[in-house]
């Protein structure tokens, strides 16, 4: 997503590094992407999703249809890149 020409990273939420810079824990992002870490919370979801298109998220299995709900609620798109939400029927592709 760094070279992409539409997309523009508006936050950064997890569990793990908030307060601290992206890059911090994933220095190949140093110089592309430097915002702070926001803790995963309701409220941060909630309005990121309203700042947003699209939110790409990775959870624990079993816990991104709680943030779906709320992402999805702002009229954002969600991409599940964990192992939660996967197609069964290969049309849908």
């Amino acid at each position: 997503m760094v070279n992409h020409h539409e997309g523009e990273l508006v936050n950064v939420l997890d569990t793990y590094g908030v307060g601290d810079a992206i890059s911090t824990h994933h220095p190949a992002l140093r110089g592309f992407y430097d915002q702070v870490i926001m803790d995963l919370t309701e409220e941060n979801v909630r309005e990121t999703a309203k700042k947003s298109d699209v939110i790409m998220i990775q959870v624990p299995s079993g816990d991104v249809a709680k943030w779906a709900e709320i992402v999805l609620a702002e009229d954002c798109a969600i991409i599940d890149i964990g192992a939660d939400i996967r197609f069964r029927d290969v049309d849908v592709w």
